[in-house]
C-alpha cells in the first residue's frame, strides 16, 4: 500500500485513538466533548478519503467525494463551536445554531452536481471537478476557521494566565498547519499540481490540540520556537562552512579531504559552536522580544542576584526600581504584610499616606481572586464598594492604575504592588500586564524566603528579649509585692504598739497606710490575673450597647481623684452626641482607667490630662492626652508588649508597675475588634488612642 493511500488511514486511526484520551476524566466538560465530536468528524473524513482514493472506478470515487465535501464545513463549525467554549466568550445565541443549519443545507446540496460536478484522474490519483457552488463551500469552511482563529488569537493576547496563553498558542500553531494543508488540497482541485497536505496538517493539529486541552504544565511553546530557530541558524552556518571548506579544497587540490582533516575540521567547528550559539541565541531573543529584551534580561538578573539575598528591604528596593524602569511607571508602591497581618508600605518611588489593613476590601478581594485589578474596577466590583472616601481620594492623588497581588504557590498574598499611570500617559498594554504577572510569579519565592528569614530572625530576637524581660519581671514582681507587704507588716507592728497608747490620730494614719498598700498590692495581682485570663483565652466579653459620651463622663466622675493628689488639671472634650458602640462596660472601664492612670503617673505635677472621644469614619476613637515626655517611634510598638519597661530613661523607670497595663489594654481592645496606638502631641506629650467599630 502506497503512502498516498496509507496517510488518510493513519489520520483516521490517530483521530479515533485521541477521542478516549480527550474524554478521559473530562466526560462532563463541554469543551472536551465538542473536540471529541471534531475528532470523530476527522475520523470519518480520513476513512472516506481512503475509500475515495482506493476506488476502482471514477464513478465510485465520485460517490465518496460527495460525502467528503459535506464533512469539511461540518468540521469547521464544530471547531468554531469548540473555540467559543474553550475561550469562554459570549456571542449571539443564534449564530452557532445558524451555522449548523447551513451545514444541513449543504448536505442537501452536496448530493447534486452543483458542488462537485465529477472526478478526473490526476498525476497522484483522483481529483474533483469543482461545480459552481464549490467556492461557497470552501469559503464557508474557511470563514468559520478564521473566526475561530481570531477568537484564539484574542485569548492568547488578553488572558492573564500564562498557562492558558501557552495552551492557546499550541492550538493556534496546529490550526495554522491544518488550514495550510487544507488550502494545498483545494488548490489541486483547480488543476494545480502540489503536495496534498491536509492529512498531515490535520494529524499535527489533532495532536497539538489534544495535548493542549488534556495535559498540564506544558513546555512553553515560545521557548521551543526561540530555541529551535536559533538551532536552525547555527546548523545552517556550521553546514555551510563545512561544505564550503570541502568544496574549496576539492576545487583547489582536485582531491577530497582525508578523514583526519575532516575530524580536525569538525573539532574546530564544535569548539566554535558554543560561543556562536550564545551570540545567535542572544540575537534571536532580541528579535523575538524586540523592545522587551532588555527588560526581561533585567528581570532575569534580578532573580539571579536576589536569590541568596535575605535583606527584605534590599530586595524590595530593587524590585520597585526594576518595575519603574521596565514599565516607565510614574509611581510604584510595594506593600508587605506585618506581624499583625496589615500591609505596610516598604518601598516606593513617591510618598503616600495609603495604608492597607487586613480588613481592607482591596486586601480581602485580592486574597480570594486571581489576576490583576484595574483602578476602574473599584467602581464596578461590589466587594470593593466599602473602600472609604479617604482611600479613594488618595488612590486618585497618586494616579493609581493597577493593583498586582504577589502570591505563593499556596495562594497566600505576600505582597501587593500598586502602579501609578505611565510617564507617557498611555494605558498599560496587555503585554505590560503579562510582564507584571511574570514578575509577580518570579519574585514570589525570593520575597517569601526573605520574609521567612526576617521573621525567624525577629522571632529569635523576640524570644531572647522575652527571656530577658521575664527575668526582669521576676525581679520586679518580687520587688513590687515585697514593698507593700513590708509596709503592711511595719504598719501593723507599729499599730500594735500604738494601740496601747490609744492615740487615735496615729492609729488612723497607720490604718490608712495599711489600706493603701494592700490596695496597691491587690491591683498588681489583679493585673496578673487579667493578663493570664486573656492569654489562655478564658476572658469572655459581655457586650451591650454603650453611649461613648455618657461613658466618658461617668469615668471622669469616678476617677477624678487620681489627678487631685498631683494637682493635675483633668479635662473632658466631648461632642454633644456620638453613635452607639457594642462593648463590655467593665472591660472598657479597665482600658480607660489604665490609660488615665498612666497619664497621671508619667505627667509632671500640675500637668494637663485630656480625655476625648470622637467619630472617625466607621469607628469611635477614644484619646487620652498627657503631659509626659514624648515617646520615640521605636518605643511606641514595644510599649504594648507584656513586661516591657522603657529602658535608659530615669523618669520612666522610677514609676512603679509590672509593665502589663498597656499590654492588657491592647488585648481588651482587640477582643472588641478595635485598634490601639500612640501619637505624639508635638513637645506637649503623648496621645494614647484606641478605636472601636460603631454598632450596626
Amino acid at each position: 500500500m502506497s503512502s498516498f493511500l496509507l496517510m488518510p488511514l493513519l489520520q483516521a486511526g490517530l483521530s479515533l485513538l485521541l477521542i478516549p484520551i480527550v474524554l478521559r476524566k473530562h466526560l462532563k466538560s463541554s469543551v472536551h466533548r465538542l473536540f471529541s465530536f471534531y475528532l470523530l468528524a476527522l475520523t470519518f473524513w480520513g476513512l472516506l478519503i481512503y475509500l475515495m482514493r482506493s476506488s476502482p472506478t471514477i464513478e465510485e470515487a465520485y460517490s465518496w467525494e460527495k460525502i467528503i465535501i459535506l464533512l469539511a464545513p461540518l468540521a469547521s463549525v464544530l471547531f468554531y463551536h469548540f473555540s467559543v467554549r474553550f475561550s469562554d466568550i459570549n456571542i449571539n445565541k443564534w449564530f452557532i445554531p445558524s451555522a449548523y443549519a447551513v451545514c444541513i443545507l449543504f448536505a442537501l446540496i452536496s448530493r447534486t452536481s452543483l458542488v462537485v460536478s465529477g472526478m478526473r484522474m490526476a498525476t497522484d490519483g483522483y481529483s474533483a471537478n469543482p461545480g459552481p457552488l464549490m467556492p461557497v463551500f470552501g469559503l464557508f469552511g474557511y470563514v468559520m476557521l478564521v473566526f475561530a482563529f481570531v477568537i484564539l488569537i484574542k485569548l492568547a493576547r488578553t488572558s492573564l494566565s500564562p498557562e492558558i496563553r501557552n495552551r492557546t498558542t499550541y492550538i493556534i500553531i496546529g490550526l495554522s498547519l491544518s488550514m495550510l494543508g487544507g488550502l494545498m488540497d483545494i488548490i489541486t482541485i483547480f488543476g494545480i499540481t502540489i503536495f496534498r497536505g491536509a492529512v498531515i496538517g490535520n494529524m499535527i493539529f489533532c495532536l497539538l490540540t489534544t495535548i493542549a486541552i488534556v495535559r498540564y504544565h506544558l513546555l512553553d511553546i515560545n521557548i521551543v520556537i526561540r530555541k529551535g530557530f536559533a538551532y536552525l541558524i547555527v546548523s545552517a552556518i556550521v553546514t555551510f562552512i563545512y561544505v564550503g571548506v570541502i568544496v574549496l579544497v576539492y576545487n583547489i587540490a582536485q582531491q577530497t579531504i582525508p578523514i583526519w582533516a575532516n575530524i580536525i575540521l569538525l573539532l574546530v567547528l564544535t569548539l566554535a559552536l558554543r560561543p556562536l550559539w550564545i551570540k545567535i541565541q542572544d540575537k534571536v531573543n532580541r528579535w523575538f522580544y524586540r523592545g522587551r529584551y532588555d527588560v526581561l534580561k533585567a528581570l532575569h538578573n534580578f532573580a539571579r542576584e536576589t536569590h541568596d539575598i535575605t535583606d527584605l528591604n534590599q530586595i524590595s528596593h530593587s524590585l520597585v526600581k526594576l518595575i519603574e524602569y521596565a514599565l516607565q511607571s510614574s509611581g510604584v508602591f510595594l506593600f508587605l504584610p506585618s506581624k499583625s497581618g496589615d500591609f505596610i508600605l516598604i518601598s516606593s518611588t513617591q510618598e503616600t499616606e495609603l495604608s492597607l489593613d487586613k480588613r481592607n476590601p482591596l486586601v480581602v478581594w485580592m486574597a480570594h481572586n486571581e489576576g490583576l485589578l484595574e483602578f476602574q474596577d473599584l467602581s464596578i466590583i461590589p466587594q470593593l464598594e466599602p473602600l472609604t472616601l479617604k482611600e479613594r481620594e488618595e488612590l486618585k492623588r497618586i494616579h493609581t492604575r493597577l493593583f498586582i497581588p504577589v502570591k505563593t504557590r499556596q495562594g497566600e498574598v505576600i505582597a501587593i504592588i500598586i502602579l501609578s499611570e505611565k510617564l507617557s500617559g498611555q494605558e498599560y498594554s496587555e503585554s505590560d500586564k503579562g510582564l507584571l504577572l511574570t514578575v509577580a510569579d518570579q519574585i514570589a519565592t525570593e520575597l517569601e524566603n526573605a520574609r521567612l528569614y526576617n521573621l525567624e530572625k525577629s522571632m529569635r530576637a523576640e524570644l531572647e528579649e522575652q527571656d530577658k524581660q521575664k527575668t526582669e519581671f521576676l525581679h520586679n514582681i518580687a520587688h513590687e509585692l515585697k514593698t507593700p507587704l513590708t509596709s503592711v507588716i511595719s504598719s501593723s507592728e507599729l499599730l500594735n504598739t500604738q494601740l496601747s497608747m490609744i492615740n487615735s490620730e496615729q492609729v488612723e494614719k497607720l490604718s490608712s497606710n495599711i489600706n493603701r498598700s494592700a490596695s496597691l498590692m491587690n491591683r498588681r495581682v489583679t493585673e496578673l490575673l487579667t493578663y493570664a485570663r486573656v492569654e489562655i483565652g478564658k476572658l469572655k466579653l459581655e457586650l451591650e450597647p454603650l453611649d461613648p459620651v455618657s461613658f466618658c463622663r461617668n469615668i471622669a466622675s469616678q476617677f477624678s481623684f487620681l489627678f487631685q493628689e498631683r494637682n493635675q488639671v483633668f479635662e473632658l472634650s466631648l461632642p454633644d452626641s456620638l453613635p452607639t458602640i457594642s462593648a463590655d462596660i467593665e472591660k472598657m472601664e479597665e482600658i480607660v482607667m489604665n490609660l488615665l492612670s498612666n497619664a497621671s503617673k508619667y505627667s509632671p505635677i500640675g500637668g494637663n490630662i485630656i480625655l476625648r472621644s470622637e467619630i472617625s469614619e466607621n469607628d469611635i476613637v477614644f484619646k487620652v492626652e498627657d503631659s509626659a515626655k514624648p515617646i520615640s517611634d521605636e518605643e511606641k510598638e514595644k510599649l504594648f508588649q507584656p513586661y516591657y519597661r522603657v529602658e535608659n530613661d530615669s523618669e520612666f523607670s522610677q514609676v512603679p508597675g509590672l509593665g502589663l497595663g498597656l499590654s492588657i489594654c491592647k488585648k481588651l481592645v482587640e477582643l472588641h475588634n478595635g485598634k490601639i496606638w500612640i501619637e505624639n502631641n508635638g513637645n506637649k506629650g503623648n496621645i494614647f488612642c484606641f478605636s472601636l467599630p460603631i454598632e450596626r
